[in-house]
């Protein structure tokens, strides 16, 4: 039976499992799970239903079997009676909601960005808004880390596979190291929309402050990792945040919108919304590595200008030397 899930359903299952799963050995014992997936709030026959669909053995959890029973948790809390043919229909639900657990969030705080600038600003000694990767892997080191997941989160922030990091990228690369060894998030297979965002938008720009940020305005999705709907943000050039309510529950939002994608956006399907946002991040990531291109080209093209202009300057003291 093949299952699809989606990147924040992918993610945070793998937080979930990591949790329960105390040995680190890549199972879980069933009473472990059943004592996590009971925190559902849902009745003791619905999730009787649900471990019989998703666990094929009275002992253990496998992975697999893990996440099925979370999508099966996320249906039943919409409504949903547990069935294993809704586990390949595809069907959009807002994540499971587990009392006491709560989702990765993987957007960076403003004050943890300011702590991350003072880092990148100590490593950036020649000025030229670059990190090189010995300096990154001897920081990143320190997190305790294995080598083999520095490497994945170096190809995940190096776009564009430059060889160095950008300011934005380091910024993202070191939060991830920070969320990976301290929160035990999982290693997303590629950057959330709103750090992909950050990284473009502070490196095409390198010396904006972080601290200043609150005044942009991220491109960000429903249904990404995010609390940013959470905090009210002003537009660039105007007073349209005053008067404007701050959103108290961003799940509220998804239990409205979720339902009008479904039953009034024309031809909407799952897959087909996936592979839509997979091409705007591809589209994305090619503009931002002609961005890196350019910055590169105009970084050479003023330093052969200066040369020109010391030897200019070294021919006229000459000359008037002479």
């Amino acid at each position: 039976m093949s299952i699809q899930y989606t990147s924040d359903e992918q993610l945070t299952f793998q937080y979930f499992f990591t949790i329960c799963d105390k040995t680190d050995q890549g199972i879980l014992r069933k009473d472990m799970a059943t004592n996590f997936l009971q925190a559902s709030g849902l009745n003791q026959q619905i999730l009787k239903t649900i471990y019989e669909i998703a666990s094929s053995n009275d002992k253990i959890f496998t992975k697999d079997e893990f996440f099925a029973a979370l999508k099966l948790i996320a249906l039943a809390q919409d409504g949903y009676y547990p069935e294993q043919k809704l586990l390949t229909q595809n069907i959009p639900t807002l994540l499971p909601q587990i009392q006491g657990y709560q989702h990765p969030i993987y957007d960076i705080p403003e004050e943890q960005m300011r702590k991350y600038e003072t880092y990148f600003v100590k490593l950036d000694k020649d000025g030229n808004q670059t990190i090189k990767g010995k300096h990154a892997k001897a920081l990143f080191s320190k997190s305790g880390l294995s080598q083999d997941k520095l490497k994945e989160i170096w190809n995940l922030c190096d776009i564009g596979e430059k060889g160095h990091l950008s300011k934005g990228e380091f910024i993202v690369a070191f939060h991830l190291v920070l969320l990976c060894c301290k929160c035990k998030y999982p290693l997303p297979t590629r950057l959330p929309d709103s750090l992909l965002q950050l990284a473009a938008r502070i490196s095409i720009n390198p010396r904006i402050r972080l601290e200043s940020n609150q005044n942009a305005v991220p491109q960000q999705r429903l249904g990404s990792n995010s609390n940013l709907l959470n905090q009210p943000r002003q537009r660039l050039g105007s007073d349209a945040n005053n008067g404007i309510q701050q959103v108290q529950n961003f799940d509220q939002i998804q239990q409205v919108i979720e339902p009008l994608n479904a039953n009034i956006l024309p031809g909407y399907d799952q897959n087909e919304m996936n592979s839509m946002r997979q091409q705007i991040n591809d589209s994305t990531q090619q503009v931002y590595k002609m961005q890196n291109q350019f910055n590169e080209f105009y970084q050479n093209n003023t330093l052969l200008n200066k040369e020109e202009m010391y030897q200019l300057q070294a021919q006229n003291d000459k000359q008037m030397n002479d």
